[in-house]
């Protein structure tokens, strides 16, 4: 009998193994908050592992080599690997936020956003190689295909060789970071104006659009990207020119890359469901792995989700995209833009210095977030300038009231729900257990370059009492708050006392602190466009956008006796201190306040 006859009645006999097309996915699930390790094996879906994961804001790569999992934990300082019988934990950080993973050298990239530095460790065993001290926290990193790193910061973007040695900045703002396996350029989104770039490895624009409401971004191998809006996905080519789009997503929260099969999912349906992006031009019908949230996985079709591939529907074919989502509004590129040259020729590692946590500053207004503003020399194209103190033009400007009233009241909750705080100088390693009755917080800040731990226990009556509260304006939850800041004002009363600070030292000191809570986005945490916390949701939350940390400062300045208005320019939140502080500011009823940002 010839060879392929005797396969083929094998095969009949036997049947052909379905593990042969079972790939293995990794999600987090942040209703539940665990880690899943799910396996698809052609309509049939089953879990693997399941882990709780205490962040479920958690940042997560998965190695291709081996198929496992690497999670981050703010709160608890760690980064841990998961799907091997023996776990890794790496506890050598502050607060790490972020991940970048180099497959093909086995190494990952971690991004300690309270220690300001750039970690580089080896995946075999955790050994952590190098450490690369910056002077302001990174927003978000990808890998490079050289073996160097994408650095996006506050001030602009940096790039690491291999080394982990400086050898470019950027003067590019940017909120996400994603590059696509084996690439050297780097997908980018600017915070101010969800501008959307694509660099090639030099820096040079391959293509530029704009898209009004934006909350993921993740690179393909292709060279293209996924993009997140509201309740849209748009995919895009490497020339910024639109794929297609998925329409129909309920509450889409993340795009979810898949390195086994390269495969790209959105989490959707509040975290419930994954729906998978097609892998090829008219793939249809769109399925859904659904149960996510209870356990019970299947495999369903997608009814209400539309796939619209510019490739193959013709416009008249295709529903109107919602107003607030068009399409991207291409901007074409047609010749490569030579790079700022700045001086790079053997650039050092930034050193940390006074001050390392600073704001944020608005378009063309360098360092008028703070307070203080410390003199420095033009070093480097990622560090603000000083300004000359200067009136700004007036936004609108909402006084909070004064203390004397606030907490002669008695609280509606004993110390605010915040019943216990404890301030450490350095970086400690005690961590609070979350118990039935209270959540344990860990945060972990630089401040004139010196390391600070704040412990908080926070009333789990508490805060399930605020988050089924209606949301009021911001004086008014600001104002409420100050019972919640009470203990931690206190904590940084004894601290300014033992250094003896003055006024500017001490705002500078709760800027910092504030400014160490990752910046989330509502829409995303929420599920609501516009949903302002109570001071002591942000805590529990440990992060929120600009009127949350403005929020939770405005508190904390009210019970240290500031005089202080929350300032409104146009689509954002910030505080007006008052006081004789160098810096930009703005005049109210004949006082200045000098224009503070609270988010880092």
């Amino acid at each position: 009998m010839k060879p392929k006859y005797l396969l083929l009645i094998i095969l009949l006999v036997f049947g052909i193994s379905s593990n042969v097309y079972a790939v293995s996915y990794w999600v987090i699930q942040k209703n539940t908050q665990r880690l899943l390790h799910i396996q698809k094996d052609a309509d049939k879906v089953t879990i693997v592992e399941s882990y709780t994961v205490i962040d479920s804001q958690a940042d997560y790569a998965v190695n291709p080599k081996d198929n496992t999992c690497w999670v981050t934990s703010a709160f608890q300082g760690q980064v841990r690997r998961y799907g091997k019988a023996e776990p890794i934990v790496v506890s050598s950080f502050g607060a790490p936020m972020s991940l970048a993973l180099d497959a093909e050298r086995q190494i990952m990239w971690v991004a300690d956003g309270a220690l300001n530095k750039i970690v580089k460790m080896r995946l075999d065993d955790g050994t952590l190689e190098k450490h690369v001290q910056l002077s302001t926290p990174s927003r978000s990193i990808a890998s490079r295909a050289d073996g160097g790193l994408w650095i996006a910061t506050k001030y602009g973007l940096i790039v690491l060789n291999s080394d982990g040695e400086v050898i470019k900045e950027f003067e590019r703002k940017a909120k996400y970071l994603s590059s696509g396996p084996g690439k050297n350029s780097v997908w980018l989104v600017n915070p101010v104006d969800n501008n959307i770039m694509h660099l090639d490895g030099d820096g040079n624009i391959l293509a530029e659009g704009k898209l009004k409401t934006l909350s993921g971004l993740i690179a393909t191998k292709d060279g293209g990207c996924v993009l997140l809006g509201r309740e849209v996905v748009f995919q895009l080519d490497a020339d910024g020119d639109l794929i297609g789009t998925m329409q129909g997503l309920d509450h889409p929260s993340r795009i979810v890359y898949q390195p086994e099969d390269e495969s790209v999912w959105i989490l959707h349906s509040r975290d419930s469901q994954l729906v998978q992006l097609p892998m090829k031009t008219g793939q249809k019908p769109l399925t859904v792995i659904a149960g996510l949230g209870r356990g019970n996985l299947r495999v369903e079709p997608a009814e209400k989700i539309q796939w619209i591939s510019e490739a193959i529907e013709p416009e008249s074919q295709q529903p109107e995209t919602p107003e607030e989502e068009k399409p991207l509004e291409k901007i074409k590129v047609p010749e490569k833009i030579e790079p700022e040259k700045k001086d790079t020729t053997k650039p050092e590692v930034v050193p940390e210095k006074k001050d390392a946590i600073k704001p944020e500053t608005e378009p063309e207004k360098k360092d008028t977030t703070k307070p203080k503003v410390e003199p420095e020399k033009k070093e480097s194209a990622v560090k603000p300038e000083k300004q000359e103190l200067k009136e700004m033009p007036k936004p609108t400007v909402v006084p909070a009231p004064t203390t004397s009233t606030l907490l002669s009241e008695p609280p509606k909750f004993k110390d605010g729900g915040v019943m216990l705080a404890r301030l450490h100088e350095g970086l400690s390693s005690t961590r609070l257990k979350n118990v039935p009755q209270a959540l344990g917080r860990r945060y972990v800040w630089n401040f004139e370059g010196a390391t600070f731990t704040l412990l908080l226990g926070l009333s789990v009556e508490v805060y399930n009492s605020y988050t089924n509260r209606g949301r009021a304006e911001w004086v008014e939850m600001l104002a409420e708050g100050v019972h919640a800041a009470k203990p931690i004002a206190e904590e940084f009363k004894k601290l300014a006392k033992k250094h003896n600070w003055n006024a500017e030292q001490i705002a500078n000191f709760v800027l910092s602190f504030v400014q160490c809570l990752p910046y989330t986005v509502d829409d995303v945490s929420t599920g609501i466009d516009e949903f302002p916390r109570f001071s002591i949701e942000t805590l529990v939350a440990g992060g929120g956008d600009c009127e949350d940390t403005t929020i939770l400062a405005g508190s904390i300045f009210l019970v240290l006796g500031y005089d202080i208005v929350c300032l409104n320019p146009k689509g954002h939140l910030a505080l007006g201190i008052e006081g004789k502080f160098p810096g930009s500011y703005y005049k109210h009823n004949g006082k200045r306040y000098h224009y503070s940002e609270t988010t880092g």
